[in-house]
């Protein structure tokens, strides 16, 4: 058996597991906001020099990031960044589809509750802009107030809604690359309606979110070029008795 304490063992030490948990940190936040290119390669030595990392630190946290599929080892190419396509965003929107409605049931507490609010209440300022560093700010103002809410569901719930809202953030500024900005949704009410316990509300103020970003998306998808465009997307799967608006098309 190895015997990690043994003064034989090879460890990273303090100082290695920092540098690694920063090339991470900032290799996702890259790659979330297309500062990395979906469908581009990179090489280690020039994502080093880019970000001012390690190679090591860089080696350990490309092999993270491909186990979550975020790219992918070409030979003698580098790391290619995953394309967003049809299916990709078939899969997030399934996901959060599936997972997002969880949230109507979440106890709001006082202690939480002026605190998002305050976050929600910048959106509507934020979203009458197209600057890309306001934008980026409203992003994460969402986020914050989406993430807290699934870190009280907890577990792997949790997990997998931050995992999705991830890809969807990825989308959103690849679309904007090409000028096809998103606003996410006002989330006051959806606060509001916590805080009152009202589920039925926060649920259809979750349902109303999920139907902005599709039909932002579906949009996106049916102006893009070749290949986003021409590939297939998954339909999304439905809250049972949830109304979708006359004559939409499903995804």
């Amino acid at each position: 058996m190895l015997d990690l304490h043994s003064p034989f063992a090879v460890t990273a030490g303090p100082r290695a597991d920092y540098k690694m948990t920063v090339a991470l940190k900032r290799l996702r936040h890259a790659l979330i906001t297309c500062e990395l290119l979906p469908g581009h390669s990179y090489s280690e030595a020039e994502l080093a020099d880019r970000f001012g990392l390690t190679r090591a630190a860089v080696r350990v946290a490309l092999a993270t990031l491909a186990a979550e599929h975020w790219l992918s080892p070409q030979h003698r190419l580098g790391w290619e960044v995953t394309a967003v396509t049809g299916v990709l965003v078939g899969d997030v929107l399934r996901a959060r589809g599936l997972l997002e409605p969880a949230l109507a049931h979440v106890a709001l507490h006082d202690s939480k509750y002026d605190a998002l609010l305050g976050l929600a209440g910048i959106a509507p300022v934020l979203a009458k802009h197209d600057d890309r560093a306001l934008l980026a700010t409203l992003y994460d103002s969402e986020r914050k107030v989406m993430e807290t809410l699934a870190h009280t569901l907890g577990g792997m719930a949790a997990r997998w809604l931050i995992e999705a809202w991830d890809q969807s953030t990825r989308i959103a500024y690849f679309f904007g690359l090409a000028g096809r900005y998103y606003r996410p949704p006002e989330r006051e009410s959806l606060l509001q309606a916590l805080r009152r316990r009202d589920a039925a509300t926060a649920s259809a103020q979750i349902e109303a979110g999920l139907l902005q970003f599709e039909e932002y998306v579906t949009a996106c998808l049916l102006t893009a070029p070749s290949p986003v465009a021409h590939v297939p997307v998954a339909p999304v799967p439905r809250r049972r008795g949830a109304a979708r608006r006359p004559g939409k098309q499903a995804l």
